[in-house]
């Protein structure tokens, strides 16, 4: 990957649906203005908000998450999540989590 590359990947990300809000607002501040503080808070973002599967499994097995998401698409993801794992995954399938984990294992290219 080049850096352009990357670059392009963080602006797609600030425009994925799941992206959380912190993610976001960092992601843009780096692309507004690619400092070395600006580079170490989206790393430090990044690594945090990256969802390992597990974790994403458990949301979706809980409360939380089926009143966030519905019973039944609770159920539904959660099936997913479990295939998803069961295949060798290790991080969230959402396309945020996907983008995230894609750009923080290319951090050097930043």
């Amino acid at each position: 990957m080049t850096k352009q590359e990357i670059l392009t990947k963080l602006s797609e990300l600030v425009t994925e649906p799941t992206c959380c809000s912190e993610l976001r607002e960092v992601a843009d501040n780096y692309i507004k203005s690619q400092t070395k503080e600006n580079k170490k808070i989206l790393i430090e973002e990044l690594r945090e908000d990256i969802v390992p599967i597990d974790g994403f499994i458990e949301f979706l097995s809980s409360q939380d998450g089926r009143d966030f998401l519905g019973e039944e698409r609770a159920r539904d993801t959660l099936g997913l999540a479990k295939k998803f794992k069961a295949a060798g995954n290790k991080i969230c399938f959402c396309p945020a989590c996907q983008t995230a984990n894609l750009i923080y294992n290319n951090r050097s290219l930043l």
